[in-house]
């Protein structure tokens, strides 16, 4: 749900997968049945993905993205929505998750920015910290979640291959 982000189609090397991406779904309204969004979906190997196309510059409206996002999430799978900083959908997204998973890296200035995205969600929901690429001269992860008074979801250490592996989908 990040408009201005990547892609995860592109991601995943679904980029040219045929299916309906987010501008695709710009005029929905109403209740969706998630059988119908599903399966119009891209998939990368077996896992459906919603991305917003390149070069589409359409705008969603948050009616359609709620639409969306209530369409999807009936019938119990888990449904992952990447936010994204800034995305317009922040507030709607979070309100209708079970689980925020806020991920940060443990720099002073990616902590800064976390508790500023906190201090717009409010404290109502279940938020939990997930920290990227901890590496010798970072933050304890600890330290940082018990700054941000977030539990600590995880850690994903740092990879090396994971740049090469992002260009080749």
């Amino acid at each position: 749900a990040d408009p201005w982000g990547g892609g995860l189609d592109l991601l995943l090397g679904a980029e040219g997968t045929p299916g309906v991406r987010w501008h695709d779904l710009a005029e929905t309204s109403g209740r969706v049945a998630r059988a119908s969004v599903v399966s119009a979906l891209p998939r990368s190997d077996d896992l459906p993905v919603l991305a917003w196309g390149r070069g589409t510059a359409q705008s969603v409206p948050a009616e359609a993205f709620d639409c969306v996002v209530d369409g999807v999430s009936r019938g119990g799978d888990l449904v992952v929505v990447d936010l994204g900083r800034g995305s317009p959908f922040t507030l709607s997204a979070v309100g209708r998750s079970d689980t925020v998973l806020l991920v940060a890296t443990a720099r002073v200035r990616a902590v800064a920015a976390a508790a500023q995205l906190l201090a717009v969600t409010g404290e109502e929901h279940d938020v939990r910290l997930l920290v990227r690429g901890q590496g010798r001269h970072g933050l304890d992860p600890t330290d940082l979640a018990e700054a941000l008074g977030l539990p600590l979801a995880g850690l994903v250490p740092r990879d090396p291959r994971r740049a090469e592996d992002e260009e080749f989908g």
